[in-house]
């Protein structure tokens, strides 16, 4: 009896610890996803504001374990998460950066006060698990600060990996 639970012992352990080594070199692949992204645009006849949506596709790479996202059509900003004041990083895109640059150089607005001028974007931050749209408030002391909207912006799904899964 006692050779055959010594046994049975070994033959479990064996397979827990076979079992374990064929999933420790899983091979990272790219994702493709569609974002969404609301724009405004002034309308030159009555000056008024339209909003309007901006589809973009594109891949998820992971860079330095972390996943990025590789559009020629959006850019890379540094935010402060503003559930829990952690710096990461967001996607906005790239003609309303430029905009907003050029403001910028255009009121010399950081060589005049030291700071910036206070813009709201939105965009894509990333939030330790998923790509999550918001907005990008930033102040005039230049830090951006990303609000996640949550359910309050139906039609902007958040980008994130299964419910049993991970970017990593």
């Amino acid at each position: 009896m006692k050779h055959l639970n010594k046994s049975l012992f070994l033959v479990v352990l064996s397979l827990i610890i076979f079992s374990c080594e064929q999933n420790d070199n899983q091979d990272l692949k790219n994702q493709t996803v569609n974002l969404k992204f609301e724009t405004a645009t002034l309308n030159s006849k009555n000056n008024a504001k339209q909003s309007s949506i901006t589809e973009i596709e594109t891949e998820i790479e992971f860079v330095d374990g972390l996943p990025k996202l590789t559009s020629n059509e959006l850019v890379e900003i540094p935010v402060v998460n503003s559930e829990n004041n952690e710096t990461t990083y967001a996607y906005v895109l790239k003609t309303e950066y430029e905009q907003w640059q050029s403001s910028q150089n255009k009121n010399n607005v950081q060589q005049k006060s030291g700071g910036c001028d206070f813009s709201i974007k939105s965009g894509y931050g990333f939030t330790g698990r998923c790509f999550e749209y918001g907005h990008f408030y930033t102040g005039n002391n230049c830090v951006t600060i990303f609000v996640a909207c949550n359910i309050n912006c139906i039609g902007f799904d958040d980008v994130c990996p299964d419910w049993n899964e991970a970017f990593a």
